[in-house]
């Protein structure tokens, strides 16, 4: 069972000086048919600025919180920093910002970077950057991946970078936009039926493992709308693991297709 609530705050109305600020709470309440039970909140605020109607700076603070009782009482309560400066030329943009990030008094400085330039107009454009994060594996985010997991589990951070590039544009009706990418992760969650040598055997449920992973790669999306009215929109991906200590990245996605309309 879980229960949300979230509530956010944001001018309606241009502000003197043009500084427009948002401000929002989300807290949730999680508990199963195992006695675990995670509670989570979420307060983050912002305020952005344009300098001559082109330039952005951004700035973002937001807190993290959760935490997890079983038989134990575990928590997890992270901290970001977020500024960031978008410069947009004739022909170019420049985004140029940082993550700072705080987790039991550890900080890391990730980047938040991005280049583009128009090769033809807006039919062509060539991009690359790089960014990097903490992403929380709790019982709410796991279990909503994979919802036969073994709750029994240690909450921890995912610390990944992303070093990415591709192309972007319109043609007519059709949006595109393809990219390659590295993604180098430490403590990524893999999901792998109890073995048949241990005790219990399990094969309905699935343990959490941690791993260090460097993930290639390549993905595509295109937006169409060849009618006013109807979007449909397909995006393929395919992934290549290379893993510290597994033998394979245990159910997560090599190929992925999605499509909408």
């Amino acid at each position: 069972n879980t229960f949300e609530a979230n509530i956010d705050f944001f001018n309606g109305e241009r502000t003197q000086g043009d500084v427009n600020y948002n401000a929002g709470l989300d807290f949730y309440l999680l508990n199963d048919n195992f006695s675990n039970k995670e509670r989570g909140a979420l307060f983050d605020f912002g305020i952005n600025k344009f300098f001559n109607d082109r330039h952005l700076l951004n700035i973002d603070l937001i807190t993290d919180f959760n935490h997890l009782k079983d038989t134990a009482s575990q928590d997890l309560n992270n901290f970001y920093l977020q500024p960031s400066f978008t410069f947009n030329g004739d022909f170019f943009k420049i985004k140029a910002g940082m993550n700072l990030t705080s987790h039991k008094d550890n900080f890391k400085l990730f980047p938040d970077v991005e280049a583009s330039v128009n090769v033809a107009g807006n039919k062509l454009a060539a991009f690359a950057g790089a960014f990097g994060d903490l992403q929380k594996n709790t019982l709410k985010v796991l279990s909503d991946y994979n919802p036969f997991i073994n709750p029994r589990f240690d909450l921890t951070n995912t610390q990944y970078y992303d070093f990415y590039g591709g192309v972007r544009g319109n043609i007519k009706v059709i949006q595109y936009q393809a990219q390659v990418g590295l993604k180098k992760t430490e403590n990524l969650p893999l999901y792998l039926t109890s073995p048949f040598f241990s005790e219990p055997i399990d094969t309905l449920r699935f343990n959490v493992l941690y791993d260090n992973v460097n993930i290639f790669y390549l993905k595509g999306s295109f937006d169409i709308q060849p009618i006013e009215g109807l979007q449909l929109l397909v995006t393929v991906a395919q992934n290549i693991y290379d893993l510290d200590t597994e033998e394979k990245a245990w159910h997560l996605p090599s190929f992925e297709f999605n499509s909408t309309a």
